[in-house]
């Protein structure tokens, strides 16, 4: 578990969640980012009253490296991540371990259920079970870049497919390869060790039993103003594009990474261009977002395929986005983010 600033009462619920877990045999390693708070005071207050804890002091360098030198110390055949502020259903991990008996697939990945400030609700995202193998696992590789795409093509959902902490690991294949998490990559990073996962693993089983309680609430990163996204979101498209450059001749990875560029221009315009906190005159706005989009790597991506088979809001946002029509872009964005907010805080 990476800490860095998590609000005491949700780190508390997040570590009880743990120790509270029916399944005895587990370990649990927080790793203390270098929260400047309580936060890695309180890891050691559980440490002290449960064998099972063990606590990593760290100097602060993000949520890769913290999950990475929780990597480098763990010693179990499986590998699970919970961020600080989800939690874990009583049971959740007894229910996963016979998910691993029953299926012996190199990842076991479930759903979640969302936690607003106001209710709780199950998010459905994955089939009731499905295993993929051999070839087909290429699809969930695709879908860590664009989970609408499976869903248009197979009728499979995998909206849940990006996040690590929805899922089990086998550790054989994660140190057989040396996958890592990329501290550079400061979004989606969980998404790119995911696919790299994926892509050497011989069976992945999904299944839609909501194990895990997936927190959203105001002060959450991507709801924060942040002028720096337009450089994250290139280092994502970067980071994905390095993946599948050799199979980009292909279409339907043509298709699923202007998918991903579709999410980076969206969430460009909610987090700096769009956001209260964004001081800027329309006529800058629109000159920056024009320029931000016009980079090689944009380029590729929102031209590498048609926008059609993307859905509604994001196809029409990427079409103003071609037609250089960028206040229709920022109005359609506009929309989205108050419906997306309304979600959010009402479920």
């Amino acid at each position: 578990m990476p800490i860095y600033k998590v609000p005491e009462r949700f780190l508390r619920q997040c570590i009880e969640s743990l120790t509270g877990q029916t399944l005895r045999e587990l370990e649990i390693i927080l790793v203390d980012d270098g929260s400047p708070d309580q936060c890695g005071a309180i890891c050691d207050e559980y440490a002290s009253m449960d064998e099972k804890i063990h606590v990593i002091h760290k100097a602060n360098a993000g949520v890769s490296s913290a999950r990475n030198v929780g990597l480098d110390n763990c010693c179990g055949e499986w590998v699970m991540f919970v961020d600080a502020d989800d939690w874990l259903e009583v049971g959740a991990l007894e229910r996963v371990n016979e998910l691993i008996e029953k299926y012996d697939s190199d990842v076991i990945g479930f759903n979640h259920f969302y936690n607003s400030e106001k209710k709780e609700w199950k998010r459905f995202t994955f089939p009731p079970i499905i295993t993929r193998t051999g070839k087909d696992i290429e699809w969930l590789k695709l879908d860590t870049l664009f989970p609408y795409y499976d869903s248009k093509k197979n009728g499979v959902s995998t909206g849940g497919i990006r996040g690590v902490w929805g899922k089990a690991f086998r550790r054989s294949v994660i140190e057989k390869y040396g996958i890592r998490f990329e501290p550079d990559i400061k979004i989606a990073e969980d998404a790119m060790f995911c696919f790299d996962v994926f892509d050497k693993s011989e069976s992945v089983t999904l299944c839609d039993e909501c194990l895990i309680h997936y927190r959203v609430y105001g002060n959450s990163v991507m709801q924060n103003y942040n002028p720096d996204i337009i450089r994250l979101n290139e280092g994502v498209l970067n980071g994905y594009y390095k993946r599948i450059m050799d199979n980009f001749s292909q279409e339907k990875y043509r298709i699923a990474f202007l998918g991903a560029a579709a999410e980076c221009v969206f969430r460009s315009l909610k987090l700096f261009f769009l956001h209260a906190d964004n001081a800027l005159p329309l006529s800058q706005n629109c000159k920056r977002f024009r320029d931000s989009v016009g980079t090689e790597i944009y380029k590729k991506a929102l031209w590498g395929a048609n926008e059609r088979v993307l859905p509604h809001g994001k196809r029409e946002m990427v079409y103003c986005v071609k037609k250089n029509w960028i206040v229709c872009t920022f109005l359609i964005a506009w929309v989205a983010i108050r419906i997306l907010n309304f979600i959010r805080i009402y479920g």
